[in-house]
């Protein structure tokens, strides 16, 4: 989870021109970069929402729809904070 993410969220990081959503993104990369990486049953509900929310905002940037990108790492950093608070 947090290597793949990390990775992800890097990527994307490089590859996003708008200065907002690239201190948005660089955020979420802090959030899962700095996360435990042991899990548990209560936690993988959580990491698979961000992994799903990952594929999102992936399809939002390629599309240059910054509006719902932003929207989608909102969420991002609130389920990895609580996917945080179990581990």
């Amino acid at each position: 989870y947090v290597r793949g993410c990390s990775a992800r969220i890097n990527m994307l990081i490089s590859q996003t021109d708008d200065k907002k959503l690239r201190r948005k993104m660089q955020k979420a990369y802090d959030i899962v970069h700095t996360s435990q990486i042991q899990s548990n049953p209560t936690a993988n509900k959580y990491e698979m929402e961000v992994l799903t929310l990952l594929e999102h905002i992936e399809e939002a940037a390629e599309m240059n729809n910054i509006e719902s990108a932003d929207k989608a790492l909102d969420l991002l950093i609130k389920v990895a904070n609580k996917r945080n608070s179990f581990v």
